[in-house]
C-alpha cells in the first residue's frame, strides 16, 4: 500500500513577516526536517487510470495499464491571490533511478528552477543546510523592470524517508521560499513532493504546492509548475536532462 504523506493548506506552519516598501526584505522561518514537513492529510485528486484517460498523450501503453506516465492534478484558487495544486502520477522508471537522478547537483538544480524559467532569472547554491541527503537552494530574480525587485529565495531538501540510500522505497523533497520581498512580492511558497516505489519499474510520485504572490494566480501558476516539474523529470529520466537555466549549480 501506498503512504499519502501529502494533504491539505495549513498543514505547514509558516512564520512570514509582513514588509512593506519597494525592495523590503524578510525570511521565513523553515522549520528543520523533512518528514515533519510534509503535507500530512489526504491529497485531493485521484490517480490516473486507463482508460478514462483519453488524447494522444495520455500515458497509457494501452487500456490495461495500470500505472499510466501522466500526471493527474487538481488546483484551488482561480483568481488573483492564494491557491495550491494537487498531483499525483506515475514514472516508468526503477525508484533508484529517480533517486540517482534527484541527487545529481547540476541535474536537481535545473530540474527545480525549470519550472520557473519564463517568469524569472536564478542564481543556486547547493548544500545549505546540514543533516540532508540533498539540499540546496535557488534565488530567483522575477522578469521585469518592477517586477526584479522583488527576488525571493527557495530552499529545498531532499532525503530518503523509507529504505536505504542505495535501495530507496520513499524519498520525500520539501521546499519553501526562506528569504525575500513579500509586499508586493511573494507571500507563501511551500510545497512537497514524495515518490514511492510500486514496482520494480515503476515510480509513483504525488506532489502539493501553495503560493500567493501579487498579480499572480496561484491555482494556475501552481498546476503550471507541477505539470512542468514532472515533465522535466520524466524527459530527464528517458535521458533527455532539462537545460542550464539557473547559474551557480555545478557542473
Amino acid at each position: 500500500m501506498q503512504k499519502s504523506l501529502l494533504g491539505r493548506s495549513g498543514a505547514i506552519a509558516l512564520a512570514v513577516a509582513a514588509a512593506t516598501g519597494c525592495g523590503s526584505r524578510t525570511t521565513s522561518s523553515f522549520p528543520p526536517g523533512i518528514s515533519n514537513n510534509l503535507l500530512d492529510d489526504q491529497i485531493g485528486v485521484d490517480w490516473p487510470k486507463c482508460p478514462p484517460l483519453s488524447g494522444t498523450d495520455n500515458g497509457c501503453a494501452g487500456e490495461n495499464d495500470l500505472y499510466p506516465e501522466y500526471l493527474a492534478t487538481e488546483i484551488s484558487g482561480t483568481g488573483s491571490g492564494y491557491g495550491w495544486a494537487h498531483g499525483r502520477g506515475y514514472f516508468k522508471s526503477d525508484i533508484t533511478q529517480v533517486w540517482n537522478r534527484l541527487q545529481l547537483a547540476q541535474g536537481v538544480v535545473q530540474l527545480s528552477f525549470y519550472p520557473e524559467r519564463n517568469q524569472s532569472s536564478c542564481s543556486a547554491g547547493v548544500d545549505v543546510e546540514q543533516g540532508y541527503d540533498v539540499s540546496f537552494e535557488t534565488h530567483e530574480t522575477p522578469n521585469g523592470a518592477i517586477q526584479s525587485h522583488y527576488d525571493f529565495a527557495v530552499t529545498f531538501r531532499e532525503g530518503v524517508m523509507e529504505g536505504t540510500e542505495t535501495a530507496p522505497t520513499q524519498i520525500g523533497v520539501v521546499y519553501q521560499k526562506t528569504w525575500g520581498a513579500t509586499s508586493p512580492g511573494v507571500q507563501v511558497l511551500v510545497g512537497s513532493i514524495v515518490f514511492a516505489a510500486v514496482t520494480t519499474d515503476v515510480t509513483s510520485i504525488e506532489m502539493i504546492r501553495h503560493l500567493e504572490a501579487t498579480d499572480t494566480n496561484g491555482g494556475t501558476q501552481t498546476r503550471s509548475w507541477i505539470t512542468d516539474y514532472y515533465s522535466a523529470l520524466k524527459a530527464d529520466l528517458a535521458g533527455t536532462p532539462p537545460p542550464d537555466l539557473c547559474a551557480g549549480a555545478p557542473p
